[in-house]
Order: structure tokens, then C-alpha cells, then sequence
């Protein structure tokens, strides 16, 4: 039994209070959604500007729920044997039980940000560290990476667990910071720093503040893995007294993990020479563009900085495979898709324009591009230069979709793209229909576009599948 996850050890541990129940109920799992709610778990009751989970604490226990966390009063339960944890605020409580689990588990933590390439840098690491402890190795999966899903995804831990990879995810100042002081990372990675979350965050700058909140309570015992070839984040090691272990796809830098050579093989994946800590190694890739090899890099060097034997970072960068809608390489039909649906911001669309025009060979080059969400004041001179970098790889075809496509479309114009080549959709199925009618084998297509605008229904859409 997890002694962790008794009644009395989850109010210890979250700051709370035993309300009703015994202490020594155990729980078999932690969860705040009730959808997701299996009989013996507990169900913290969070709270949000559109929703309030005290309104489901019946379904919850109807539902098996053996605990209840809270920070409102509420009726007795109506089942019996139910704990009741009284916290101050159940977010922050969540937090906190997911802080004090790992503080009693006293196991090793390495976390990656940054504004691009980070889930896949996080995965590249996974099997890394699986390649040197397999099986060992708890991560967050999917897109739990914020302040709810991060402490989810640490409550999953099991006995045989020696090693936890947390990917941090953020939208505002502060957050990465509360997320470090969950997790308390002794590696920090972070891969580089972009226009992104503009729309709260107002600058560049800000944005590297608020990644580098990763590296705030570093020191002495804690190393940083840094993007060599990323300035603002370079310069996060600069006087400081924790190691940093650099990357760099630079052959001639100074960087102890560094890319040698790099040889596209098309849809086959990318060949590569890396340098780590003066060893080289040829890795091949199952993935393609030249930023995934950066993120191989950082990979690599977070491996190194574990201690994970050069064998063992060879053959685990070697067992990766892109995530769904992360890059992934689709044939339907004898065309290709290239689905990296998941999000999208100006340093993402570049490098995937550029994977794009860098694998189409001699078949038509079509990009289906939605708009890029949370770029504040810069979201129309983004979307213009969007346009134009599109235009500049001589795309056969742009389909579009967003409030944001008539100034992508602009800008492509303004790159003498022929406005005839430029479809600005109503909605998924346009295009799908679109690209049935007009689709040849051989064909190239790129679909992208931010979380929100759902690009992952025009791929659904190609293989026949309902929208």
C-alpha cells in the first residue's frame, strides 16, 4: 500500500485538514475530473473562472470516489467511509501533495521548457533515461504540463519509479516558477525562448523572464542544460553558480554537446554526428528537419548531465518516435502528410515550412496553416511574415483557416505567390473536400495551426475518418 496516499498522509502533505474520515483510507489514485473518476480515488475539487468541481462532489462519491478534497464547506457525504480533506485553496493543495510526494520519494528530477520543441525534447529524454533504467522512468504525458497536470502526472508514481521527467508548460509570469517549486528539479532544460504567449507576456523578453523562472532556486548541486545557439537563453548560465551543460548545432562552437555533421534522408529521418563531452557518436533520427535535431541535441546533453553512458543516449534518441501531431509522417493514399496539428507560433511554423520544402522532392509542396493564437500586438505582422515565408518556399498551394488568413494571404501576395494558388476556408471540411478533389499522388502536405483551431480534423478528414 502507498502510505502516501492515506487520508492522513494526503492532508499532511497537501497542507490540509482531515475534515471527516479515518486517516489510514487509502486511495488508489488521484484525479479531478469526474469522467475520469475510478472507484477508490480521490477527487480534488478544483475551482476555475467557468467551472467549480464542488458541483460534482455527489457524482463523485456515487462514483466510488474514497476522498474528497475541498476548500468550501459541505454536506457530510452520503455514502459512509468517505475522507473529507479541508484545504485553503485545492489547486495550491494539489501542489503541494505533489511536492511533498516527491520530497519523501527524494528521487531525481529533470525538467525541460521552452517555447518550442520541448514535448519532443521530452521524449527524446524519456528514452534516454529508459535506454540506461528501463522501466524506471515516470514522465507527464500528453499535454500535462501546466499547474494541474504536472502534479497529476506525479501522483502516478509507482515503487519501481527511480527517475521523474516533467515537461513545464506556462501562458503567464509565475507559473514555471510554482511548477519548479513543485517539482524541484536537480537538471533543468531549457530549449529556446520565441514569440510565444505574446498576448499576456507583451515582449521577448518577458517571455525569457518567465522560462527562466526554471533556474531561480539552482545552485551549487543543480545543472542547467542551454541552448548555445539561443542568446536569451545562453545567457540564463552566465555568472551563475549551478553547471550548464551547452548545446549548439554549431560544429565549430564551444559547446560541450554539439551536432558534427547533418544529413536529411528525406522521409527516412536525419543522420547525425554528435559531439558529447568530447565523444562523438552517429545517431539516425526517425525524425526529419533540422530542428528536431536541436532538440535531439538537448536530449543528449540532459542525458549526459544524468550520468547516462554515450551507448545508451545513442540507442535511446535511436528508439524515438514523434508524438501524435508532433511531426508525424502520414501516407493516405499514396500522399504525404505531414501532421504537426498539436500547436503552432512563428519559430514552429518556420521550422516546419522549412522541413516541408526540404522534403517534397519533386511532388507538389501544399501547406494547410490555421492561425497562431496569443501573439498580442504582434499577431498581424506574424501572420503577414507567416504568408511570406510561405511564399518564399514555392509552395504549389496554401490553404488557410482563421480570422488570421486574409493577412497570411496578404503576405504571400506580397511575395508575387499567383492569389489563385491561395485558399482562404470557411471551415475543416472546405479544405478536406478541396484537397480530395484536387489531391495527386506524390503530393506533400503540411497541416498546422494552434491548439485551438483544431488543424488535426483536415488529417482525420484525409483518411476518411468523421471530422
Amino acid at each position: 500500500m502507498n502510505e502516501l496516499l492515506q487520508a492522513g498522509s494526503v492532508a499532511r502533505l497537501s497542507g490540509g485538514r482531515l475534515a471527516a474520515g479515518s486517516p489510514e483510507i487509502a486511495f488508489t489514485g488521484v484525479t479531478t475530473d469526474t469522467r475520469a473518476l475510478r472507484p477508490g480515488e480521490c477527487f480534488i475539487a478544483l475551482k476555475g473562472p467557468n467551472f467549480n468541481g464542488h458541483r460534482f462532489l455527489e457524482t463523485a462519491v456515487a462514483q466510488g470516489a474514497a476522498g474528497l478534497v475541498v476548500d468550501e464547506e459541505i454536506a457530510p457525504p452520503a455514502r459512509p467511509g468517505v475522507a473529507v480533506i479541508r484545504v485553503e485553496d485545492t489547486l495550491y493543495a494539489l501542489g503541494e501533495l505533489a511536492r511533498g510526494t516527491l520530497a519523501e520519494r527524494r528521487l531525481p528530477v529533470l525538467a525541460v521548457t521552452g517555447s518550442t520543441g520541448k514535448t519532443t525534447t521530452k521524449e527524446m529524454l524519456f528514452e534516454v533515461l529508459q535506454a540506461a533504467r528501463p522501466g524506471k522512468v515516470l514522465r507527464n504525458e500528453g499535454n500535462f504540463n501546466n499547474l494541474i497536470g504536472l502534479p497529476l502526472s506525479v501522483l502516478k508514481i509507482q515503487p519501481e519509479h527511480e527517475v521523474v521527467l516533467l515537461e513545464m508548460g506556462m501562458s503567464l509570469r509565475g507559473e514555471i516558477r510554482r511548477l519548479a517549486e513543485i517539482a524541484r528539479p536537480t537538471i533543468g532544460v531549457i530549449t529556446n525562448v520565441s514569440a510565444v504567449h505574446l498576448e499576456h507576456l507583451k515582449t521577448i523578453g518577458a517571455v525569457a523572464q518567465a522560462k527562466g523562472e526554471l533556474l531561480e532556486n539552482f545552485g551549487a548541486g543543480h545543472i542547467a542544460v542551454l541552448n548555445a545557439d539561443d542568446p536569451r537563453v545562453a545567457s540564463m548560465g552566465a555568472g551563475k553558480p549551478f553547471r550548464t551543460i551547452y548545446f549548439s548545432l554549431a560544429a565549430d562552437g564551444p559547446a560541450e554537446v554539439k551536432a558534427l555533421a547533418v544529413e536529411p534522408k528525406g522521409f527516412e529521418g536525419i543522420a547525425v554526428t554528435m559531439e558529447i563531452a568530447g565523444r562523438r557518436a552517429d545517431v539516425y533520427l526517425a525524425t526529419f528537419g533540422r530542428h528536431n535535431v536541436g532538440n535531439a541535441l538537448a536530449a543528449a546533453a540532459a542525458g549526459h548531465a544524468f550520468g547516462v553512458p554515450l551507448e545508451a543516449i545513442v540507442r535511446g534518441l535511436e528508439q524515438f518516435r514523434p508524438p501524435a501531431m508532433r511531426s508525424r509522417v502520414l501516407n493516405i493514399f499514396g500522399i504525404t502528410v505531414i501532421d504537426d496539428c498539436y500547436n503552432a507560433n512563428p519559430r514552429s511554423m518556420d521550422a516546419a515550412l522549412a522541413a516541408l520544402d526540404e522534403l517534397a522532392g519533386e511532388g507538389r509542396k501544399i501547406a494547410v496553416l490555421g492561425d497562431m493564437f496569443e501573439l498580442g500586438p504582434e499577431a498581424e505582422a506574424a501572420h503577414r511574415r507567416l504568408g511570406r515565408h510561405a511564399a518564399k518556399i514555392g509552395l504549389d498551394r496554401l490553404f488557410l483557416l482563421g480570422e488570421m488568413s486574409p493577412l497570411v494571404a496578404a503576405g504571400a501576395r506580397e511575395e508575387k505567390m499567383d492569389p489563385q494558388r491561395i485558399v482562404l476556408a470557411g471551415d475543416h471540411a472546405a479544405i478536406v473536400d478541396e484537397l480530395r478533389r484536387t489531391g495527386r499522388r506524390g503530393d506533400v502536405i503540411l497541416v498546422k495551426g494552434s491548439r485551438g483551431m483544431r488543424m488535426e480534423r483536415v488529417v482525420r478528414g484525409l483518411k476518411g475518418e468523421a471530422l
